[in-house]
Protein backbone atom coordinates (compact mmCIF):
# COMPACT_ATOMS: atom_id res chain seq x y z
CA UNK A 1 0.00 0.00 0.00
CA UNK A 2 1.52 3.12 -1.13
CA UNK A 3 1.62 6.10 1.38
CA UNK A 4 2.41 9.69 0.60
CA UNK A 5 5.74 11.66 2.05
CA UNK A 6 6.19 15.44 2.01
CA UNK A 7 8.97 17.17 1.93
CA UNK A 8 9.60 20.94 1.72
CA UNK A 9 9.21 20.96 -2.51
CA UNK A 10 8.18 17.85 -3.69
CA UNK A 11 5.79 15.20 -2.41
CA UNK A 12 7.01 11.87 -2.38
CA UNK A 13 4.91 8.48 -2.08
CA UNK A 14 6.07 5.65 -0.63
CA UNK A 15 5.61 1.76 -2.35
CA UNK A 16 6.06 -1.72 -0.58
CA UNK A 17 9.25 -3.07 -2.47
CA UNK A 18 7.69 -6.42 -3.02
CA UNK A 19 4.35 -6.18 -3.41
CA UNK A 20 4.01 -3.45 -5.47
CA UNK A 21 7.27 -3.03 -7.33
CA UNK A 22 9.24 -6.14 -8.01
CA UNK A 23 6.31 -8.89 -7.67
CA UNK A 24 3.62 -6.54 -9.49
CA UNK A 25 4.34 -4.31 -12.26
CA UNK A 26 8.32 -4.41 -12.49
CA UNK A 27 9.56 -5.70 -15.87
CA UNK A 28 12.22 -7.59 -15.86
CA UNK A 29 15.30 -5.21 -16.02
CA UNK A 30 17.47 -5.90 -13.27
CA UNK A 31 21.21 -7.85 -14.42
CA UNK A 32 24.80 -7.57 -13.71
CA UNK A 33 27.57 -9.16 -15.71
CA UNK A 34 31.56 -8.47 -15.92
CA UNK A 35 33.82 -9.91 -18.39
CA UNK A 36 37.26 -11.24 -16.86
CA UNK A 37 39.44 -12.88 -19.90
CA UNK A 38 37.14 -13.02 -22.24
CA UNK A 39 34.69 -14.58 -19.92
CA UNK A 40 31.38 -13.80 -18.69
CA UNK A 41 30.34 -13.65 -15.23
CA UNK A 42 26.51 -13.07 -13.82
CA UNK A 43 26.64 -10.75 -10.34
CA UNK A 44 23.26 -10.24 -10.46
CA UNK A 45 20.04 -11.62 -12.62
CA UNK A 46 16.33 -11.46 -13.23
CA UNK A 47 15.39 -14.37 -10.81
CA UNK A 48 18.50 -13.96 -8.33
CA UNK A 49 17.15 -10.26 -7.87
CA UNK A 50 13.53 -11.32 -7.44
CA UNK A 51 14.20 -14.16 -5.37
CA UNK A 52 16.21 -12.45 -3.11
CA UNK A 53 13.87 -9.77 -2.67
CA UNK A 54 11.25 -11.92 -1.96
CA UNK A 55 12.95 -13.54 0.82
CA UNK A 56 15.11 -11.09 2.35
CA UNK A 57 13.68 -7.45 1.59
CA UNK A 58 9.99 -8.11 1.12
CA UNK A 59 9.43 -5.60 3.89
CA UNK A 60 11.80 -2.46 2.44
CA UNK A 61 9.74 0.13 0.83
CA UNK A 62 11.03 2.74 -2.25
CA UNK A 63 10.10 6.10 -1.93
CA UNK A 64 9.46 8.12 -5.44
CA UNK A 65 7.87 11.36 -6.46
CA UNK A 66 5.56 9.24 -8.76
CA UNK A 67 2.19 9.08 -8.01
CA UNK A 68 1.43 6.10 -10.14
CA UNK A 69 3.33 2.48 -9.03
CA UNK A 70 3.96 2.20 -12.66
CA UNK A 71 5.89 5.29 -13.07
CA UNK A 72 7.45 3.67 -9.46
CA UNK A 73 8.62 0.93 -11.00
CA UNK A 74 10.45 3.06 -14.05
CA UNK A 75 12.24 5.06 -11.61
CA UNK A 76 12.99 1.96 -9.96
CA UNK A 77 14.43 0.36 -12.54
CA UNK A 78 16.25 3.46 -13.42
CA UNK A 79 17.68 4.04 -10.48
CA UNK A 80 18.99 0.44 -10.68
CA UNK A 81 20.93 1.41 -13.85
CA UNK A 82 22.22 4.30 -12.63
CA UNK A 83 23.68 2.49 -9.79
CA UNK A 84 25.09 -0.62 -11.74
CA UNK A 85 26.87 2.25 -13.74
CA UNK A 86 28.56 3.46 -10.99
CA UNK A 87 29.46 0.39 -9.16
CA UNK A 88 30.39 -1.88 -11.63
CA UNK A 89 34.09 -1.60 -12.19
CA UNK A 90 34.14 -2.55 -8.22
CA UNK A 91 31.78 -5.37 -8.66
CA UNK A 92 34.26 -6.79 -10.98
CA UNK A 93 37.45 -6.46 -9.23
CA UNK A 94 35.91 -8.27 -6.91
CA UNK A 95 35.05 -11.26 -8.94
CA UNK A 96 38.47 -10.83 -10.50
CA UNK A 97 39.29 -11.60 -7.20
CA UNK A 98 37.19 -14.45 -6.23
CA UNK A 99 38.35 -16.28 -9.58
CA UNK A 100 41.92 -15.68 -9.48
CA UNK A 101 43.84 -18.99 -9.35
CA UNK A 102 46.46 -19.16 -7.13
CA UNK A 103 47.76 -21.26 -4.05
CA UNK A 104 45.64 -20.81 -0.87
CA UNK A 105 48.85 -21.42 1.47
CA UNK A 106 50.83 -18.76 -0.31
CA UNK A 107 51.07 -15.48 0.12
CA UNK A 108 53.84 -14.41 -1.80
CA UNK A 109 53.81 -14.41 -5.87
CA UNK A 110 56.12 -12.31 -8.31
CA UNK A 111 56.61 -12.34 -11.92
CA UNK A 112 59.58 -10.28 -13.17
CA UNK A 113 60.66 -10.10 -16.83
CA UNK A 114 64.00 -8.59 -17.56
CA UNK A 115 64.33 -7.55 -21.73
CA UNK A 116 67.33 -6.73 -23.25
CA UNK A 117 67.02 -5.04 -26.26
CA UNK A 118 69.86 -4.98 -29.27
CA UNK A 119 69.60 -2.47 -31.72
CA UNK A 120 72.88 -1.38 -32.17
CA UNK A 121 75.64 -1.48 -35.49
CA UNK A 122 79.22 -2.18 -35.49
CA UNK A 123 81.15 -0.75 -38.94
CA UNK A 124 84.75 -2.02 -39.54
CA UNK A 125 86.08 0.46 -42.36
CA UNK A 126 88.79 -1.29 -44.79
CA UNK A 127 90.71 1.60 -46.86
CA UNK A 128 94.41 0.82 -45.97
CA UNK A 129 96.76 -0.32 -48.20
CA UNK A 130 99.77 -2.94 -47.50
CA UNK A 131 102.75 -2.13 -49.67
CA UNK A 132 105.63 -4.97 -49.98
CA UNK A 133 109.09 -3.37 -51.25
CA UNK A 134 111.11 -5.94 -52.95
CA UNK A 135 114.78 -4.54 -53.66
CA UNK A 136 117.55 -5.95 -51.94
CA UNK A 137 120.19 -8.76 -53.82
CA UNK A 138 120.87 -11.76 -52.30
CA UNK A 139 125.14 -13.13 -53.87
CA UNK A 140 126.57 -15.71 -53.09
CA UNK A 141 130.09 -15.85 -53.93
CA UNK A 142 132.13 -18.75 -55.37
CA UNK A 143 136.44 -18.54 -54.65
CA UNK A 144 137.30 -21.11 -52.76
CA UNK A 145 139.27 -24.11 -53.77
CA UNK A 146 139.04 -27.51 -52.83
CA UNK A 147 142.27 -30.19 -53.66
CA UNK A 148 142.52 -33.45 -53.01
CA UNK A 149 146.46 -34.52 -52.34
CA UNK A 150 147.56 -37.98 -53.79
CA UNK A 151 151.20 -38.36 -52.40
CA UNK A 152 151.01 -41.70 -50.64
CA UNK A 153 152.45 -45.32 -51.04
CA UNK A 154 150.62 -48.92 -50.71
CA UNK A 155 153.52 -51.62 -50.20
CA UNK A 156 152.25 -55.16 -49.91
CA UNK A 157 155.65 -57.03 -49.12
CA UNK A 158 155.74 -60.88 -50.00
CA UNK A 159 158.27 -62.97 -47.69
CA UNK A 160 156.39 -65.95 -46.39
CA UNK A 161 156.60 -69.25 -46.84
CA UNK A 162 153.64 -72.28 -46.90
CA UNK A 163 154.37 -75.82 -46.13
CA UNK A 164 152.25 -78.65 -47.21
CA UNK A 165 153.08 -82.49 -45.01
CA UNK A 166 152.17 -85.90 -46.29
CA UNK A 167 152.47 -89.31 -45.38
CA UNK A 168 153.87 -90.23 -41.35
CA UNK A 169 156.98 -91.30 -40.67
CA UNK A 170 157.64 -95.28 -40.92
CA UNK A 171 154.77 -95.89 -43.58
CA UNK A 172 155.14 -99.04 -45.13
CA UNK A 173 153.44 -100.16 -49.02
CA UNK A 174 153.39 -104.01 -49.79
CA UNK A 175 152.75 -104.18 -53.24
CA UNK A 176 152.45 -108.46 -53.82
CA UNK A 177 152.94 -110.25 -56.92
CA UNK A 178 150.64 -113.45 -58.34
CA UNK A 179 150.34 -116.28 -60.86
CA UNK A 180 148.45 -118.73 -62.76
CA UNK A 181 149.63 -122.66 -63.27
CA UNK A 182 148.51 -124.01 -66.32
CA UNK A 183 144.70 -125.73 -65.63
CA UNK A 184 145.13 -124.33 -62.54
CA UNK A 185 142.56 -121.28 -61.68
CA UNK A 186 144.00 -120.47 -58.18
CA UNK A 187 146.44 -117.69 -58.21
CA UNK A 188 149.82 -118.56 -56.90
CA UNK A 189 151.64 -115.63 -55.17
CA UNK A 190 155.07 -115.00 -56.44
CA UNK A 191 156.69 -112.38 -54.93
CA UNK A 192 155.98 -109.23 -52.58
CA UNK A 193 157.94 -105.72 -53.43
CA UNK A 194 157.72 -103.69 -49.84
CA UNK A 195 158.69 -99.81 -49.52
CA UNK A 196 159.44 -98.40 -46.35
CA UNK A 197 158.93 -94.43 -46.24
CA UNK A 198 160.49 -92.28 -43.38
CA UNK A 199 160.84 -88.91 -42.69
CA UNK A 200 157.73 -86.53 -44.17
CA UNK A 201 156.83 -85.02 -47.43
CA UNK A 202 156.84 -81.59 -47.24
CA UNK A 203 155.47 -79.71 -49.84
CA UNK A 204 156.60 -75.85 -49.83
CA UNK A 205 155.63 -72.22 -51.65
CA UNK A 206 157.72 -69.56 -50.61
CA UNK A 207 156.47 -66.01 -51.77
CA UNK A 208 159.41 -63.31 -52.08
CA UNK A 209 159.17 -59.50 -53.10
CA UNK A 210 157.42 -56.20 -52.72
CA UNK A 211 153.82 -55.06 -54.49
CA UNK A 212 153.94 -51.56 -54.54
CA UNK A 213 151.14 -49.45 -55.21
CA UNK A 214 151.89 -45.28 -55.56
CA UNK A 215 149.64 -42.33 -56.07
CA UNK A 216 150.71 -39.01 -56.31
CA UNK A 217 149.89 -35.14 -57.85
CA UNK A 218 146.93 -33.41 -56.89
CA UNK A 219 143.18 -33.35 -57.73
CA UNK A 220 141.66 -29.34 -57.67
CA UNK A 221 138.28 -28.07 -58.13
CA UNK A 222 138.25 -24.71 -57.88
CA UNK A 223 134.62 -22.09 -57.66
CA UNK A 224 134.92 -18.98 -58.99
CA UNK A 225 132.55 -15.86 -59.67
CA UNK A 226 129.63 -14.76 -57.92
CA UNK A 227 125.63 -16.00 -58.05
CA UNK A 228 123.42 -12.99 -57.69
CA UNK A 229 119.76 -12.94 -56.98
CA UNK A 230 117.52 -9.56 -57.37
CA UNK A 231 114.09 -9.02 -56.20
CA UNK A 232 112.81 -5.89 -57.19
CA UNK A 233 109.30 -4.09 -57.77
CA UNK A 234 106.53 -3.55 -54.86
CA UNK A 235 103.47 -6.10 -54.06
CA UNK A 236 100.55 -4.20 -52.77
CA UNK A 237 97.27 -5.00 -51.34
CA UNK A 238 94.20 -3.34 -50.88
CA UNK A 239 91.26 -3.44 -48.70
CA UNK A 240 88.36 -1.40 -48.77
CA UNK A 241 84.65 -0.78 -48.35
CA UNK A 242 82.91 -1.68 -44.73
CA UNK A 243 81.93 -5.15 -43.02
CA UNK A 244 78.45 -4.48 -40.98
CA UNK A 245 77.11 -5.91 -38.08
CA UNK A 246 73.60 -5.31 -36.77
CA UNK A 247 72.25 -6.93 -33.69
CA UNK A 248 68.75 -6.79 -33.36
CA UNK A 249 66.52 -8.45 -31.26
CA UNK A 250 65.35 -8.93 -27.77
CA UNK A 251 66.38 -10.75 -25.12
CA UNK A 252 63.28 -11.83 -22.65
CA UNK A 253 64.13 -13.69 -19.00
CA UNK A 254 60.91 -14.06 -17.31
CA UNK A 255 61.33 -15.28 -13.45
CA UNK A 256 58.56 -16.32 -11.27
CA UNK A 257 58.37 -16.71 -7.16
CA UNK A 258 55.75 -17.85 -5.03
CA UNK A 259 55.66 -19.08 -1.40
CA UNK A 260 55.02 -18.33 1.76
CA UNK A 261 57.27 -15.43 3.50
CA UNK A 262 56.26 -16.04 7.34
CA UNK A 263 53.87 -13.78 8.39
CA UNK A 264 50.39 -15.93 8.50
CA UNK A 265 50.80 -19.76 9.34
CA UNK A 266 48.77 -22.37 6.87
CA UNK A 267 46.28 -22.87 9.03
CA UNK A 268 45.18 -18.91 9.35
CA UNK A 269 45.48 -18.37 5.40
CA UNK A 270 42.75 -21.57 4.81
CA UNK A 271 40.62 -19.83 7.34
CA UNK A 272 40.94 -17.05 5.20
CA UNK A 273 40.40 -18.90 2.49
CA UNK A 274 37.15 -20.10 3.62
CA UNK A 275 35.95 -16.91 4.38
CA UNK A 276 36.43 -15.66 0.89
CA UNK A 277 34.43 -18.45 -0.36
CA UNK A 278 31.34 -18.00 1.78
CA UNK A 279 31.45 -14.23 0.40
CA UNK A 280 28.39 -14.46 -1.60
CA UNK A 281 29.31 -11.47 -4.58
CA UNK A 282 26.04 -11.44 -5.76
CA UNK A 283 23.87 -10.95 -2.15
CA UNK A 284 26.44 -8.41 -1.50
CA UNK A 285 25.45 -6.25 -4.58
CA UNK A 286 21.77 -6.58 -3.78
CA UNK A 287 22.03 -5.39 -0.41
CA UNK A 288 24.25 -2.27 -1.47
CA UNK A 289 21.97 -1.68 -4.06
CA UNK A 290 18.69 -1.79 -1.11
CA UNK A 291 21.01 0.47 1.18
CA UNK A 292 21.36 3.06 -1.45
CA UNK A 293 17.42 3.14 -3.03
CA UNK A 294 14.87 1.78 -0.12
CA UNK A 295 14.02 2.39 3.18
CA UNK A 296 12.78 0.18 6.21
Amino acid sequence: MSNPIYCERNPYTVYSLWSEIVGGTLESAFNMAVTIDDETYNVITDDWFENIIKTKYYDRLYYTPQASVELAAVDFAADFTNWKNQTISNWGRIVRALVAEYNPVENYASHEVIETEYGHTIETAHGHVVELAHGHEVEFVHGHEIELAHGLQTDVEYGRTETATNEPDGATITTTKSVYGVNSSAAVPSDVDATVKTGKDVDTTAFTGTDTTTNSGTDTTTNSGTDTTTNSGTDTTTNSGTDTDTHSGTDTITTDKSGNIGVMTAAQMIKEELAIRLYNVTERAILAFMNAYTIY
